[in-house]
């Protein structure tokens, strides 16, 4: 393979990968399959670009008397995707440019897992996380009157967050027909811990 061919390929693995994992906040907000499968084409990618580096890295050891810019140019595209990806800087990933998480909560089921986030903007968002990695994404806005936090949802309200949550020091508190819903199935404050 010519060089020009080698640059074109590398730019043509590592370009989407890095869009990927950029817009990975959007697909994550398409219910159902999108994000397992956006999760399985990163894993792909990730893959074939440490692989490219491998084969890269052997092309140049093994044609290092006659190393040319245009040879080192694709070891240079994959391995600077590779760090700039792992190393994980904040603003490649959309989430970075959203407003400022104001709360934050977890549940961590047996096989599910439940996130929601209480943004200063007033936007709210609720991510649910099942079985195969199937999803749900919920929005809205939310306001505070003292230690209440009010929901108001663009659609149907999901039955395991409610509409109305009690803020602890420690966790949330779903509130129904105005009594205290006291069960094992809460949102603990802080980002989730892996507990499942």
């Amino acid at each position: 393979m010519n060089h020009k061919k080698r640059i074109i390929v590398s730019l043509s693995i590592c370009i989407p990968l890095i869009l990927l994992t950029f817009t990975e906040y959007y697909w994550q907000q398409i219910s159902e399959f999108a994000p397992p499968l956006g999760i399985t084409a990163l894993l792909i990618l990730d893959i074939w670009v440490i692989g490219k580096i491998i084969i890269t890295l052997v092309t140049i050891i093994k044609k290092r008397r006659t190393l040319s810019f245009n040879l080192i140019l694709p070891t240079l595209i994959y391995l600077s995707t590779f760090i700039i990806i792992y190393i994980n800087p904040s603003f490649l990933h959309a989430s970075y440019y959203q407003p400022k998480i104001v709360y934050r909560g977890c549940y961590e089921g047996t096989v599910n897992t439940g996130i929601i986030r209480f943004r200063e903007s007033g936007d709210f968002e609720y991510l649910h996380s099942g079985f195969m990695a199937i999803t749900t994404f919920k929005k809205g806005k939310w306001e505070q009157s003292g230690d209440t936090l009010l929901i108001k949802y663009e659609d149907e309200i999901p039955q395991f967050v409610g509409d109305k949550l009690i803020l602890t020091e420690d966790k949330f508190i779903k509130v129904v027909d105005d009594s205290l819903v006291s069960d094992r199935a809460g949102f603990y404050r802080g980002y989730c811990k892996g507990l499942n």
